[in-house]
């Protein structure tokens, strides 16, 4: 079996031969009142230093989540993935 993850500029293959594929998962603001008050916020700077280090500590691909409720609502949400290369 394989998966092919790929964005614009990269493809990553997963198959049970391959090397394994590494998967940065930090961004996500459950739990993380900072991150979750810089996204309500607009600001955008978090989710890119978290990225980017990340990437650095070797991440392949990259699993975002930016869902931010405020009194049931929802107000933001980037549904996908980013892999290394895009910004």
């Amino acid at each position: 079996m394989e998966t092919r993850v790929s964005s614009a500029t990269k493809e990553i293959l997963i198959t049970d031969e391959g090397p394994t594929v590494l998967i940065g998962e930090r961004i996500n603001p459950s739990g993380k009142k900072k991150l979750a008050e810089a996204l309500k916020s607009g600001d955008f700077d978090v989710v890119h230093k978290d990225a980017v280090a990340q990437v650095e500590a070797g991440a392949d691909i990259l699993d975002i989540c930016a869902l931010v409720i405020i009194a049931s609502t929802l107000l933001w949400c980037y549904p996908g993935s980013l892999s290394p290369g895009i910004a």
